[in-house]
């Protein structure tokens, strides 16, 4: 491959690009598991190869850089869905703006749920703001596993997002009813697939000293523990059940060190904003620093263990102990005269 003519390796890197996104638009449109999981494998795989050939020489790096550059827009621009934040910044562009990213959920898209609330001749928009969380979170469980964290990074709202309580009046009247109808669909991908599960409850199992939901900015009083709240046992029901809870625990395990979520309790209101990047920066350097004390107890206790193994046994002395002035010789031994 590295030997190849310029012009060949280019038309070779063209070639995956349109694999690529000729899989993509398949995972896109695809409502069962048995497709999307097919579809997902050839995206892992064409993906992959395109890494690959970063790998094996500057020459060919230069090559396939710009391509995958494009890929990495195609896939934020067509293969996720619209996010509730991204709604509020077309609504601050106009209405053109607003039709183009609904038009996005329309066109060729599995999510029957939507096209049902945009039936109706004003196209309830303010009825589905909020409701976009699931076909948004939905769209990034399809992609391969590598590429989770990369989406919800480069998709995080830069300002706080707050999601309403279900209990409010005005979210009643306005939004339940398009949540309810969200809610009857069980075509998405924490359903179809135990994965996005599973990740969750390692989280929630694992004994960490990092609150996963902090309290809001105004803190409440030290009774009610302003440190903020673990995840608890029952996550994955919240998840399967498309409460807010859930779903924005889901995208915050896909990648912990960017995603902040607050949790209003008095209100019950949940808000999801991303974290600053020198935040961001000294949460890897914390996990690095953790990740490089736990490899050196690991090596100092492996490397006690091979000395102990490896340790001479001490060898007998021939005398026997001393006792009243005179030394006793060993059992077995014939006592000097």
């Amino acid at each position: 491959m590295n030997n190849l003519p310029f012009e060949l390796q280019t038309e070779i890197v063209k070639n995956i690009q349109k694999d690529v996104t000729d899989v993509g638009d398949l995972l896109r449109r695809a409502s069962d598991a048995q497709t999307i999981e097919i579809a997902g494998s050839l995206l892992k795989t064409h993906l992959h190869d395109l890494w690959s050939l970063t790998q094996v020489s500057r020459r060919l790096r230069d090559v396939t850089r710009p391509i995958l550059a494009r890929i990495r827009q195609y896939i934020l621009q067509d293969l996720i869905q619209p996010s509730p934040w991204a709604y509020k910044e077309a609504e601050s562009s106009g209405q053109a703006a607003v039709e183009a990213l609904i038009n996005k959920l329309l066109d060729d898209s599995p999510y029957v749920a939507f096209r049902e609330i945009c039936k109706e001749p004003n196209k309830n928009l303010e009825s589905i703001e909020d409701c976009l969380l699931f076909p948004y979170l939905d769209s990034i469980c399809r992609l391969p596993k590598r590429w989770h964290s990369w989406a919800v990074h480069n998709t995080m709202p830069s300002k706080p997002y707050v999601f309403p309580s279900p209990f409010q009046l005005v979210y009643a009247e306005r939004l339940k009813p398009a949540l309810k109808l969200v809610k009857k669909n069980e075509d998405w991908s924490w359903f179809k697939f135990t994965a996005p599960g599973d990740l969750l409850k390692s989280f929630a199992d694992e004994k960490s000293g990092e609150k996963w939901f902090l309290p809001p900015w105004v803190h409440y009083p030290l009774k009610t523990d302003p440190l903020g709240w673990n995840l608890d046992k029952w996550i994955l029901r919240e998840l399967r059940d498309g409460e807010y809870k859930g779903l924005l625990a889901l995208l915050k395990a896909f990648n912990p060190d960017t995603a902040v979520l607050r949790w209003y309790r008095k209100e019950n209101r949940y808000e999801i904003a991303a974290k600053p990047p020198a935040e961001q920066q000294k949460s890897k350097k914390r996990k690095r620093a953790t990740a490089s004390k736990a490899a050196k107890k690991e090596k100092r206790v492996a490397t006690s263990k091979a000395a102990k193994k490896e340790k001479p046994k001490k060898k007998m002395t021939k005398k026997g102990p001393i006792k009243e002035g005179n030394r006793v010789e060993k059992a077995g031994r014939k006592q000097k005269k």
